[in-house]
């Protein structure tokens, strides 16, 4: 019935009590607002109104502060026993990406035909795609915009636009992400 080996008994009393604790806690944060007509009614002072509306924004900062530590924590064990060799140390990142070229090159595409199909993958407009490629050839912008009839500064907009769309800062980083991407 169970893909993997089911929790321990005791690791799911821990995650339960763990889940009433922040359940309840979100609680006793939203009651100091719960009590504001009651200070309104009773014509109470603002300071004990603003403290205890205080005290519940701190315990909700704590709560999802505390609950990203966690999961952070998580996601970087997960990553390091991905990244282990033989569960004997971490990977270095040279090490890493030998790893991913020798994938790449199990696949038995080239990196051309990777860079092209990721490519066609990644959202870019048809001008950009060309200029793309005049880049991977080692061409300057002045000679991208002699050959393809536009001037410079189209070229440096057109290569601006392809950085955000692509999340990267300079052509290196772009062309490394068009060449090694699996999936674009």
């Amino acid at each position: 019935m169970w893909k993997e080996k089911p929790p321990a008994y005791g690791t799911y009393i821990r995650i339960q009590d763990r889940k009433f604790f922040e359940v309840t806690a979100v609680y006793l944060a939203v009651v100091p607002w719960a009590s504001l007509p009651f200070f309104a009614f009773f014509r109470i002072h603002q300071v004990p109104e603003a403290l205890l509306t205080n005290v519940g924004f701190i315990v909700i900062t704590i709560l999802f502060i505390r609950r990203s530590i966690r999961e952070s924590r998580q996601e970087y064990d997960k990553l390091l026993q991905l990244t282990s060799a033989n569960g004997n140390g971490s990977m270095s990142k040279l090490d890493l990406i030998e790893q991913m070229i020798t994938q790449l090159e199990a696949t038995g595409i080239s990196p051309s035909q990777r860079f092209e199909i990721n490519l066609g993958t990644v959202g870019l407009t048809a001008r950009e795609k060309d200029i793309v490629r005049q880049v991977r050839s080692g061409k300057s912008y002045k000679l991208i915009a002699d050959e393809l009839f536009i001037s410079e500064r189209t070229v440096s907009k057109h290569i601006q636009n392809v950085f955000e769309k692509l999340g990267v800062s300079n052509r290196v980083e772009l062309l490394n992400r068009l060449e090694i991407w699996e999936n674009g």
